[in-house]
């Protein structure tokens, strides 16, 4: 990105910034109209009337915007942006105590001026089988440490409890969030699928693998 494009997106947020400030102000004020920012009052001599010679007032766009938005919060749409190199190194190591840079074998990030996101650059193909490998390698590193993760013994439970303490505490530490029931039992049964086929380790594998590359 150019210097003459950073001057740009700069100014662009600066005028939104403007056009959201216009929403401040006292409502009812003497004369009907609202005072403060965003008014929409012109200086002397500014024309006035239905805009003016040069077309309706910013001012009074930004009256018509707010009196559309009400008292209702209007939030826009967010892509879902997938982290970076070193986001992703950090969440393991706080997430599985797994240091080094394992990211490195994901391909580069997006930069966007100064900044490194992937907030515009597609998925392809090649950065899924990247992270699928990934999350397969810290999974298998941390095998022999299942347990002390779960906080109990995977193995020796005959019920679901210490399956289902592992998945609920480990998924929202993985998610920051608690899990939906929905994700609950799907991690539980691919859980209880690698346990019946081969063992709890390849259960529990399994989990954190999928983790991993989930995008929620």
């Amino acid at each position: 990105m150019t210097y003459a494009s950073d001057i740009k997106m700069v100014s662009w947020f600066a005028g939104l910034a403007v056009l959201f400030a216009g929403c401040q102000g006292t409502i009812d004020a003497p004369g009907g109209r609202a005072s403060g920012a965003g008014s929409g009052s012109s200086p002397p001599g500014a024309g006035g009337g239905a805009g003016g010679p040069t077309g309706p007032l910013v001012g009074d766009v930004v009256d018509e915007l707010c009196a559309e938005a009400g008292s209702t919060l209007q939030v826009g749409r967010s892509l879902l942006r997938r982290m970076t190199r070193v986001q992703y190194d950090n969440t393991v190591r706080d997430l599985l105590g797994v240091g080094g840079d394992p990211a490195s074998a994901i391909s580069p990030d997006e930069r966007m001026g100064p900044f490194y996101s992937n907030a515009q650059v597609p998925i392809t193909e090649l950065i899924v089988t990247q992270h699928r490998e990934v999350a397969e390698s810290i999974a298998a590193t941390v095998l022999p440490r299942m347990n002390e993760i779960a906080g109990c013994d995977l193995a020796l439970t005959v019920d679901d409890g210490c399956a289902i303490q592992f998945v609920d505490g480990f998924g929202a530490r993985a998610f920051r969030r608690p899990l939906s029931t929905a994700e609950r039992d799907r991690y539980l049964s691919l859980f209880n699928m690698g346990k019946s086929q081969v063992d709890a380790q390849t259960g529990s594998r399994m989990v954190v693998e999928t983790m991993l590359q989930s995008s929620a």
